[in-house]
């Protein structure tokens, strides 16, 4: 028996440890999901290549969770596994990142083509720095 006005719990932790695990946990699983962002972005931009350059730990955490965010959460709906944690969803997750990285690497080099034609163009016109 119970003692009076005490609650039969359903897991097997003291009331203050079950306690500081609800309060923390969130945050966990928050560092959690950027830490496997950064890391599934960097993946994507060493599998798509760096040109000799490090990995950009910005563009990976952006890659990561907006991959995961969009790519992720698209294939675990579409797979039927809903919002549980599933090998379909890491698929996707790392499919959205590779797209991510992959649309902001071609954003870069146009931008950088786009330069060198106006240094180009201001040579040729006698305006150059």
């Amino acid at each position: 028996m119970h003692p009076v006005g005490s609650a039969r719990r359903s897991h097997p932790l003291p009331g203050e440890v079950w306690a500081v695990l609800t309060r923390i946990l969130p945050a966990v699983l928050i560092l959690a999901i950027i830490g496997a962002g950064m890391l599934i972005g960097g993946l994507a931009q060493m599998l798509l290549g760096t040109k000799g350059r490090h990995v950009n730990w910005t563009l990976a955490l952006i890659a990561g969770v907006a991959g995961s965010l969009v790519g992720g959460l698209l294939f675990s709906l579409i797979s039927g596994n809903g919002l549980d944690l599933t090998v379909s969803g890491l698929i996707g997750t790392f499919i959205g990142a590779l797209i991510i990285t992959a649309l902001y690497q071609w954003y870069e080099r146009s931008q950088r083509e786009k330069e060198r034609e106006a240094e180009l163009h201001a040579k040729r016109s006698g305006r150059h720095h």
